[in-house]
């Protein structure tokens, strides 16, 4: 029940954002990026993975660095 009312809300969202991800030029990322993980995520959630939570952590200090130095770049 929760898995049909989870996809129910995200085509609902999708719906409701799909006009304005083309108007803002947002759909690159999608199509490059997100649409085409769907079977791959899809295949990591029906037979489950192991998520090494150090890794996990270490990418997510990477990648506050990043942000910070992208939004450093930015500015000048």
């Amino acid at each position: 029940e929760f898995a049909c009312e989870q996809a129910d809300y995200t085509l609902r969202l999708y719906k409701k954002l799909a006009n304005r991800l083309v108007h803002e030029k947002r759909t690159t990322i999608y199509q490059q990026f997100d649409r085409p993980l769907i079977k791959t995520l899809y295949k990591m959630e029906r037979r489950g993975v192991l998520i090494n939570s150090g890794e996990l952590q270490n990418l997510k200090k990477w990648f506050r660095l990043l942000k910070k130095l992208m939004a450093f770049m930015q500015r000048k």
